[in-house]
Parts: C-alpha cells; structure tokens; sequence
C-alpha cells in the first residue's frame, strides 16, 4: 500500500478549487454537521465529479482512489465547519480502507513538528510537563495558541485527537513566520 501524506491547506482559488469545492459540497451533504449548509438547493450538493474528465464518482470511488494516491490535499475555508468534518471523515475513510496517513496541517509551521508529535506519541508524558493544565490546553500553550483563534483550534483539534487515538503521525506543514513574512514582502525572487 502506498504511503499516504494529507495535506491539510486553505483552499485556492481555480478551476482545481471549483472541482474541490464540488467534491466538499459533495461529502457536507453526506455528513452530520453543526451549522446548516449554505445554498443547500445548489445542484452540485451530493455529487462528486473526477477533475480529469468531469465524470460523476462515488464516494466508494473516491475513496479507493485516495486511498491508491501517494498525496492528498484537503482544502478548506478556515471558518466552513463543514469542510473541517469533511477532512475529519475523509481520514476516517481511508484509516477504515487500511491506510496509515500522515497529516500534515497548514496551520502550524514546521518547527512545531516536533510538538505535534510529542503530544501525538506520549500524550500522557506530554501531560505531566504541565500537571496545572490538560493535555490539550498545554499543547495551544506550546504552539503558541493559548486562548488566541478558538474556533480555528476547535476544528483542528479533533483531527489532531483522531490522529493521536490512531497513532497517525502528524506535522507542520506551513513556513516559519519570518519566511512567510519575507515571501509576501519581497515574493518568490526575494528568497
């Protein structure tokens, strides 16, 4: 079986986008879900279509075929509820079929791996470093969250609690500040 990375990122604008957004309007309509789904008389609710040929899939499909890919990405608008429990149901799915995937989330850099996974491999050592606090609310310290941006942490924290009860290595995908900050200053070439 392939080894499997998903990239969890913001969604972009296109036509890649276009085709995403239909595969997650698709899923939102199979999903229990919080908040109501926006524009539920849209037609391209609960249907799924293959970029390549623009051929309706089933979510059988769909899923063997994530499940054979070597990358994933999984895009989302960071506020959508919906998109979140899509991602979360989309891991559970491939996690059934028998793969192992690393989950890699935009929101946190790559030098925050290594927190990641401390919490993901040994969350009850991971606990005892701060014995005043939970297990979870240590982590947030520990990236840097704290009490900042709840409604983000809500909707990654049970993926990361999902990945930790699977034993589902986890990582930082996303760029340290100042590379972040140097890129949208000076772009590409200023690098």
């Amino acid at each position: 079986m392939n080894r499997i990375s998903i990239c969890l990122t913001r969604a972009i604008r296109g036509w890649g986008v276009l085709l995403f957004a239909v595969l997650l309007s698709a899923c939102a309509g199979r999903q229990p879900a919080p908040d109501p789904i926006k524009n539920a008389d849209d037609p391209l609710i609960n249907q799924i279509y293959a970029a390549i040929d623009i051929t309706p899939v089933s979510d059988m499909e769909l899923f063997d075929k994530m499940a054979a890919s070597d990358v994933i990405y999984l895009g989302e608008n960071h506020d959508n509820t919906h998109h979140h429990a899509i991602q979360l149901s989309t891991i559970k799915a491939l996690v059934e079929r028998g793969s192992r995937p690393a989950i890699g989330f935009e929101f946190f850099s790559r030098e925050q791996t290594s927190r990641l996974r401390q919490f993901q491999q040994s969350p009850d050592k991971f606990h005892e470093q701060g014995a005043k606090h939970s297990a979870e609310q240590l982590l947030r310290d520990q990236l840097g969250w704290g009490d900042r941006r709840d409604d983000d942490w809500a909707h990654l924290f049970p993926i990361l609690k999902y990945a930790r009860e699977h034993k589902l290595p986890v990582f930082g995908a996303d760029l340290n500040s100042g590379l972040r900050k140097q890129l949208a200053r000076y772009g590409y070439d200023g690098l």
